[in-house]
This record gives structure tokens, C-alpha cells and sequence, in this order.
């Protein structure tokens, strides 16, 4: 299920009735619920609420949140509530436009055990939740071996630990990074591609018979603080292939 990106307010809130209606048999949803605030919380509860909604067999997951994150919040909610009882089994990709609540994003994640291959935030001024990123990172490389591809995009939150961590995460083939403010060419990017060579490439190669898979693609793009001089020492350093403006 898609719905457009400039949509009205009676429109959002059809939406969630429509995927409260088809809820056993939708495999994707890619929605926008930006226009709903507070003033709609009664009615997006009364459609849309946590005990009531089991996506059994969803496996993409793309959503803008609301401005509040109230509706946010309840998808989260279902994702906590219904994951652990098997209903979010298939679930395998999560991309999250204008997150309200990163640690509540994260912390779904941490508490759930969905096979989760492809993750994806973007568009939040919100310089929070560097933290729980480096824990849900920490976990994907040490616990889970499932995510393959991560694309993080103009979110402040993001800074060089955050990246660093996500360097050690050996089953990645994809990574995007786009518009990151607050990672350094210093001491975010060379340390970056310094664990990618020594953990995502080299570990890769040496357990190829166990089927690990090298990182193949990464990209970085309109990321101003990141200069050239670092762009072609990751350049030397990866056998990958690069965006680059």
C-alpha cells in the first residue's frame, strides 16, 4: 500500500483505517502521516490502536511520521507489542522518514527480533539518540546477523561514533550516507574507512566460505565537513564503489 507525498489530513487518517482493514494480508506500507498532530490523537487511537492492529505478515515498512509522533509512537508500540508473539516475523526492512523520537525508534528495534536486512532514517534536525544508535549498531555487529544495507541521510543525530560503530558491522554490503552535518573527515570518515577495511573487507574475504558478504557500495554524498584529501584515502583503502558530490 503507497499513498502520495502531498496528502490531506482525512486522507492520512483513511489510511491507517485501510491498514487496519487489510492487516492480515499487507506486505508493504509506504505512508505518510506528516499533516496529523495532536488534535488528531482520538481519532488516529480510536482507528489505530496498538492492541487492535497485528501486521502478520508485513515485511517493508516506509513511513513519514506525524509532527507530534504520536502516531509514531503507536506504530512502534505495535511493533514491541505484536513482534514477540511471532506477528512481525517477516518484517525485514524499516526506512523511517522525519523520525520524532529516535531513542523510541531504536529502542523498538533493540526489543524486537525481526530479521531486519534494510534500515533507513532521514530528515531530523533533532541532534538525540547519537546513543542509542551506537547501541542498536553495537548489537547488529556483535548479536544479529541480519542487516545488509543502512542508509542514514541529513540527520544530526548522526556523529563519528555513531559511524564508527556502524563500521563494525561485518554483514553490511550497503551503506548510504548522505548529508551528514556532524561527522568529521578527521576523526568520522578516516576512522570509518579504516574499520572497513580491517572488519567489513578483509573479515569479509577470510569467511567467505561462511557466506559473509564484504561491503560492496558505500556512499557519501552532500556531506560538507567530509573533504576530498579523506574521499580519496577511503578511495585507496576500499575496493567499493562510491557517490560522491
Amino acid at each position: 500500500m503507497y499513498t502520495p507525498q502531498n496528502f490531506c489530513v482525512r486522507e492520512a487518517l483513511d489510511i491507517l483505517s485501510t491498514i487496519r482493514k487489510h492487516m492480515d494480508s499487507l506486505e508493504i506500507i509506504d505512508a505518510n502521516f506528516y499533516s496529523l498532530g495532536l488534535e488528531h490523537e482520538f481519532d488516529v487511537k480510536d482507528i489505530f490502536g496498538t492492541d487492535q492492529v497485528k501486521l502478520t505478515k508485513l515485511q517493508r515498512l516506509s513511513f513519514s511520521s506525524d509532527l507530534n509522533g504520536f502516531v509514531e509512537s503507536l506504530i512502534l508500540q505495535t511493533i514491541i507489542n505484536h513482534n514477540n508473539s511471532g506477528s512481525f516475523s517477516s518484517l525485514n526492512t524499516l526506512q523511517i522518514l522525519n523520525p520524532y523520537n529516535i531513542d523510541a525508534i531504536t529502542n523498538a528495534m533493540l526489543h524486537s527480533s525481526f530479521p531486519l536486512k534494510e534500515f533507513e532514517l532521514a530528515f531530523t534536525d533533532n541532534t538525540e539518540g547519537d546513543g542509542s544508535l551506537i547501541q542498536l549498531f553495537q548489537r547488529y555487529a556483535t548479536e544479529i546477523t541480519t542487516l545488509e544495507s543502512v542508509v542514514l541521510q541529513e540527520c544530526n543525530c548522526v556523529t563519528d561514533q555513531v559511524v564508527a560503530c556502524l563500521a563494525d558491522i561485518p554483514t553490511l554490503f550497503c551503506i548510504g550516507l548522505f548529508g551528514l552535518l556532524s561527522i568529521s573527515s578527521n576523526n568520522g570518515i578516516t576512522c570509518f574507512v579504516k574499520k572497513l577495511t580491517t572488519l567489513g573487507v578483509i573479515i569479509g574475504i577470510i569467511t567467505m566460505m561462511d557466506k559473509s558478504i564484504p561491503l560492496q557500495v558505500l556512499g557519501i554524498v552532500h556531506c560538507v565537513s567530509i573533504t576530498q584529501v579523506a574521499i580519496e584515502h577511503a578511495k585507496w583503502r576500499c575496493h567499493v564503489e562510491y557517490g560522491e558530490e
